[in-house]
């Protein structure tokens, strides 16, 4: 169905970004929940399992960038893409076990919140130019929104060769 209605709106000249959610995806999150972020004391951050809502953070530092990637490959294989709206990409900090081997990598401590926020910032800005980098192979002029609920001055790091919606 998406399909036709995209042609349908191609055929009055509008334009159709697509949206895919990133880091709140409730049917995900109950599937792997090893992709969850865990605050510092191992916890999974969001919504309480037993409690309404589905706002479970995701890690896309774990292997759910991979299956993003592949999800975002898939979209861009099979629909004439104008552009991506990624929801809900905003940096946060974790302590899941790819999140602590990283910031060790790095030098960093994952026992200061400082350290884990520096970390977050820096994955979070990877994460952007590499699936920014993914989309340019397959479209060159799809647009690219990374939304978290506003876009500031924090951003201009991950900014670098973006182009605006």
């Amino acid at each position: 169905m998406l399909k036709e209605q995209i042609e349908a709106c191609h055929r009055r000249n509008i334009r159709i970004p697509i949206y895919i959610t990133v880091q709140w995806d409730q049917y995900t999150a109950e599937r792997h929940p090893e992709w969850i972020v865990l605050d510092e004391k191992g916890n999974p951050v969001g919504t309480p399992i037993y409690e309404a809502g589905f706002y479970r953070h995701l890690c896309v530092n774990t292997p759910y960038r991979d299956f993003l990637k592949r999800h975002t490959k898939e979209i861009l294989d099979t629909f004439e893409v104008d552009g991506l709206f990624y929801d809900i990409v905003k940096t946060i900090e974790c302590s899941c076990s790819y999140c602590r081997t990283g910031m060790e990598a790095k030098g960093l401590d994952p026992r200061r919140a400082s350290d884990r926020l520096r970390y977050a910032a820096e994955m979070i800005d990877d994460f952007k130019r590499e699936m920014t980098a993914l989309i340019r192979e397959y479209n060159p002029d799809c647009t690219i929104f990374y939304n978290k609920g506003h876009v500031g001055v924090a951003d201009k790091q991950a900014a670098g060769g973006l182009q605006p919606l």
